[in-house]
This record gives structure tokens, sequence and C-alpha cells, in this order.
């Protein structure tokens, strides 16, 4: 859940999740840095995750109580839910020969992967909202200084650590050792710095075969929109301008204020700046605007109050003054209809079947 674009909003999610581990009974919580996405988390980064802990811890007293949840209804009826389908999966397993054999079945890395589709699918669908990432995005420089760190400079440091270590004379035993003293001896070893990758092998070598699973890729949430938004970047950072619409907005600004921000919010997902005309007199002066400020793209905000005829006149005068793609933004089926946009867009879309023509359109290539 922690993003790279628009950093500062990880601070709430840290805070939640901390809280959520601290009343679910967690044994022990480490909160992350805002800024671990972005580079190595700096001083400010660390500072706010070990202050977000302690007034968790202190003020909010949290560590203080066994159940702070307990008695509360919807809580245990959650709690419930959770044990009974918890069950479920684990009888699941055993009929299926265990954790060991659904792990190398690749029965759990299925599971984890259509859990991870359908979360993504919520997300681009906006079903499941992410502040900063598929709603109310935010352009322009996020105020961060990430601290870049030398990962070659930390390997020679490892690698002359590990060479301090005295010789591990146990790894031989722990691989002839008999199952009841696989915890016994792997803890001694460790104790004395053996890593957990020669221990596993130990224990590999001692068993009937090597363990092997398919792997568990980490799927961040936000990847699929900082996908849009790195393109973006590095559009920009090729010399080119950033990619713009125009929202040609019908009205008084009371009347289309609400499609104009929803228009901000959903193409601004993918780094597209938004331009709204403002409270225009009308479609001539839509189109001497559009003209004005060098657009090819222009998206339609325009509320029930706005006449069929209206609309078709403003989209028709649109392509005449050069809009190359003209997009209908959230209104009436009837609006819809009249209008003859190429697109509409509206609540419940897949935004990256939408944003990603869209950037295309604008010049700007996504690559994944």
């Amino acid at each position: 859940m922690i993003t790279e674009v628009d950093p500062w909003v990880n601070m709430l999610r840290v805070t939640t999740a901390a809280f959520a581990a601290g009343t679910g009974g967690a044994d022990g919580v480490t909160v992350t840095p805002f800024d671990r996405r972005i580079g190595e988390p700096g001083s400010l980064g660390r500072r706010m995750a070990r202050n977000t802990q302690i007034v968790l811890q202190d003020e909010s007293s949290l560590g203080r109580i066994a159940d702070p949840a307990a008695g509360s209804w919807y809580v245990e009826v959650l709690t419930d839910e959770v044990a009974q389908a918890g069950w479920k999966r684990f009888t699941e397993l055993e009929s299926e020969g265990g954790a060991l054999a659904a792990l190398r079945s690749g029965q759990i890395a299925c599971a984890l992967a259509g859990l991870a589709n359908a979360r993504e699918d919520e997300l681009i669908h906006r079903a499941r909202v992410m502040t900063g990432i598929n709603e109310f995005p935010l352009l322009g420089d996020d105020g961060t200084d990430p601290e870049t760190f030398d990962r070659e400079a930390l390997g020679r440091i490892d690698a002359a650590r590990l060479a301090e270590r005295p010789t591990l004379n146990g790894l031989d035993a722990l691989r002839g050792a008999a199952p009841d003293q696989h915890i016994e001896k792997a803890t001694a070893l460790a104790s004395s710095g053996a890593r957990i990758d020669e221990i596993a092998e130990a224990l590999n070598a001692g068993s009937s075969g090597a363990f092997s699973q398919p792997k568990l890729d980490p799927r961040p949430d936000a990847v699929p929109f900082e996908n849009l938004r790195d393109a973006v970047k590095a559009n920009e950072e090729s010399g080119n301008d950033r990619p713009q619409i125009y929202l040609a907005c019908l009205g008084t600004v009371a009347q289309h204020v609400a499609l104009a921000n929803w228009a901000k919010s959903f193409f601004e997902v993918a780094g597209i700046e938004t331009v709204p005309s403002g409270a225009l007199k009308g479609n001539e002066d839509q189109v001497a605007t559009f003209k004005a400020g060098g657009f090819n793209v222009a998206a339609v905000c325009a509320s029930k109050r706005e006449s069929a005829e209206d609309v078709s006149d403003l989209v028709v005068k649109l392509r005449e003054a050069g809009a190359e793609y003209v997009y209908m933004i959230n209104s009436t089926p009837e609006l819809n209809e009249a209008a003859a946009a190429d697109e509409v867009v509206k609540n419940g879309v897949n935004m990256l079947e939408v944003l990603v023509p869209a950037l295309n359109r604008l010049g700007v290539e996504v690559t994944s």
C-alpha cells in the first residue's frame, strides 16, 4: 500500500495500519517510513515513523489494552467472519496434503495472485479508492527530496562484515540432524551468524528433496497508476510539455464545478493536466479558448441543465477547431447520445483502458 507518487499520503496509510495492528492484537509493530518507495528513507521519514508508533503506543495507549475492540458488535462479527474463512482455507489446504504441498503445487501462489487481481480490478474501476493514486492526485513537485543510496558500497560493507564472521562448523551437523533437532541446531547457527539462506540450504540438503515453489511477486497497489505517471515524467524529462486536456465547461461555475472536479481527478491520475474553461458565454467563446490554448483533446462537462442542441453544437465546433478526440464527462444518457463524442467517461469505467490511450493521443508512450 506504500506509494511512490504523492508519498506524503503514506503517513496516513501507515498510521491506519499501525492502529489496526494494535487493535488487532499484533505482538510487534514496525511503522514503515513514508518515503520508503522513493529512495533511502530520510531522517524525516524515519523520525515520523518512530513518532507515529510512540504516539499510538503512549498517547493512544494501544499497548496498554489487551483487546481494545472487545464487545464491539461489528468487530466481533468481522472477527468471526475472518475466523470462519480462515478455517475453511485451512481445511482446504489440509485436504490437498498440507501447506508444504500447497506451496509446491502452486495452490497458494494461485490463490494470492487471484486476490491481487481482484484488488487491482477494484482499484482501476475505483471500487476501491486510494487517495493520491486513483483519486485526488497531486501533479507537480510533491516537496520530497529523496536520499539515494549506493548499493555497491552497501555490498562491500556487507561482504566485509561476513568476512569477519567466524567459521561455521554446525551447518554439516544440521544437514544430517534428525527432524526433532532442527529447531535447536538452526537457532544456535543463527545466533552464531549463519544466514537464513545457509540454514535453509542445509535443511533442504537433509530432506528428501530441495524445496521449490512458484515465485510470489510483490504487487504494490499503486504500480499500474505509477507506470502512467512515470511515462509522463520521462516524457517531460525528454523536453516535452506536460500533456493537457481542455475541459469545456458549460453553464455557470456552480452548475459544472462537480463535473470539472471529477474530470480533473480522473485524468490527472495519469499525469494529464486538465485546463478548465471556466464560465464562458457560449460555444463560440469555448472554441476561441480551445484554439488559443493550442489543445487537441477536449472533454465536455455539461450538467443536466444544458440542452442537447447546445452540447451537440459544442462538440461539432470543437472538432472543427481541431479537436482530434472529444470526451463526454459523466453526463446524462440523453446528453451523451446527443453529443456524439468519441468516448463517454463515467463512474465505474476501467481507468487504464481510458487513460493509456489518452496518453498515447497526447504523445506520451506507455511501455508497461
